[in-house]
Parts: structure tokens; C-alpha cells; sequence
């Protein structure tokens, strides 16, 4: 992320999908927690969460990293997982 800010990019997309080894959420917070530059723009599937509870995730990492979360709903990568 720090050499993505250096580079002049305000954010990184994060992927999502059921086959990757770490979840997109937890692994997107614990890399802004790491750094100080670019946000991550932290993709997410309509039915992986409850609203609710996708709202609250939203803001509470809003809350920690002010400006540098943003939001990338998707609808699948592959035929597969559509």
C-alpha cells in the first residue's frame, strides 16, 4: 500500500472471491493498519454479509482509517460463483 501512495495512488482494490486462502476483509484492515498512505477499496458480494452487519463492518473500519476505505460491490469473478 505505502509504495501504491508513493506511485500517487489514493487506493488499492482488494479482490473478492471463495477461493482465496484470506478473507478480504480481515486481511484489507490489518494491511491499513500496517501503513499510513493509499486506502483499499475492499470489494464485497451482495449475500456474503447481512446488511447490517456489512454496514457496521463499514463503518467501524471508516472509523479506524478515516478516508482511506472504500467500497466495491461485485457480483462474482467467474461463472462458478455467480
Amino acid at each position: 500500500i505505502e509504495t501504491a501512495a508513493e506511485a500517487g495512488f489514493s487506493s488499492l482494490l482488494t479482490a473478492t472471491n471463495y477461493h482465496h486462502e484470506n478473507e478480504t476483509w480481515t486481511a484489507g484492515v490489518a494491511a491499513l493498519a500496517r501503513t499510513r498512505g493509499a486506502g483499499l477499496l475492499l470489494a464485497v458480494r451482495p449475500g456474503m454479509y447481512s446488511p447490517a452487519q456489512f454496514a457496521k463492518m463499514v463503518a467501524t473500519a471508516a472509523n479506524f482509517f478515516p478516508g482511506r476505505v472504500r467500497v466495491n460491490v461485485v457480483t462474482g469473478s467467474s461463472p462458478a460463483e455467480n
